[in-house]
């Protein structure tokens, strides 16, 4: 399934997270790559996203091996300024598209960890660098979509008579996705007419104010099964308690991050809504663990303010991936 619906109010697009080579023994990445891609093609998905990073292989070799292991899923790849050229970039999305038929996604995000833009000599401000994300889409979008040669004169990017070879159909040309809370990021997904993504704080904690102005997305882990004693059960298996680990705020300049280091990770206060993974450096984004009937109420909290696609997180077994199906048909 690659959405429970094609209407709005719905989850129309769900992905998984690709394994990152950060963690796991290079003997093993390969497999898990492949595994984590044949799972979601088999749970009919629409695709799953490649992390990128200074610590990281390149997203575009990950997504290479995404491809050749399945038929149909699409890639989402992140992908920021200060690692490619907008136009390398949109050459590799035509390239593969050309090569295997396929579409690519693309997660543009505005960089890493402050240690890690400095380590490249990036020393942009937060709300400048969605400036010049926004012109690293535009040019991408227009590179592939008009067959023309490009100028292009920006504060960031100048080109003369720029040309993307080879062309691809319009049904290949890539949805392009934001990633951020601030509003330097809704205003670059305004801007280039991009999914949202973001991670969301508990369900609960949004109010409807108005229609959405555009598509949103979340990134979350989901433990759910038939009970909620059997999904804590899970939860706790697979992410014992150890002391929090500050360092992890510390590594981004996010406002989600400052926002969500208030919060203290040991107390769930009944809520489905789980932060200790996160906040102890085990993941990298909340959890919602429960029995299917909360989750599905959890995800309908999500739905009445505009989210319509979820990337989940790593899944560990292809059984993940079916109980939250599950959950979704609930809603």
């Amino acid at each position: 399934m690659t959405s429970t619906s094609s209407r709005r109010g719905a989850i129309n697009s769900v992905y998984t997270t690709c394994p990152t080579s950060a963690r796991i023994p290079a003997s093993e990445l390969m497999r898990r790559v492949s595994e984590v891609a044949e799972w979601t093609e088999r749970c009919g998905l629409k695709g799953t996203l490649i992390y990128t990073g200074n610590e990281r292989i390149d997203p575009w070799l990950i997504s290479q091996a995404v491809i050749s292991s399945t038929k149909s899923i699409v890639p989402l790849v992140a992908v920021q300024p200060v690692h490619m050229h907008p136009l390398a970039t949109a050459r590799m999305i035509a390239s593969l598209s050309h090569m295997y038929s396929r579409q690519m996604h693309l997660n543009l995000i505005s960089g890493g960890s402050p240690a890690q833009l400095a380590a490249i000599g990036d020393l942009v401000s937060h709300d400048d660098r969605y400036a010049r994300l926004e012109e690293f889409g535009s040019i991408i979008s227009r590179l592939l979509r008009v067959e023309s040669p490009l100028t292009y004169a920006g504060d960031y990017y100048q080109l003369i008579d720029a040309v993307c070879n080879p062309r691809i159909p319009k049904d290949l040309l890539p949805v392009l996705f934001v990633s951020g809370s601030s509003r330097a990021s809704f205003s670059a997904a305004l801007e280039l007419r991009a999914i949202r993504l973001f991670y969301p704080k508990e369900p609960g904690a949004y109010v409807v104010t108005h229609v959405p102005v555009m598509e949103t997305g979340i990134r979350i882990g989901v433990i759910a099964r038939e009970t909620a004693a059997e999904a804590w059960k899970e939860a706790y298996r697979r992410f014992p308690s150890q002391v929090e680990n500050s360092a992890q705020v510390s590594r981004s300049d996010s406002k989600w991050y400052a926002e969500i280091s208030k919060v203290d990770a040991r107390v769930t206060n009944g809520s489905a809504y789980w932060l200790r993974p996160f906040l102890e450096y085990k993941t990298y984004c909340p959890y919602l663990v429960g029995s299917y009937a909360e989750i599905a109420e959890c995800f309908s909290k999500y739905v009445s303010v505009g989210v319509s696609t979820l990337v989940l997180d790593i899944p560990q077994k292809e059984s993940d991936l079916v109980h939250v199906k599950i959950a979704l048909q609930r809603i």
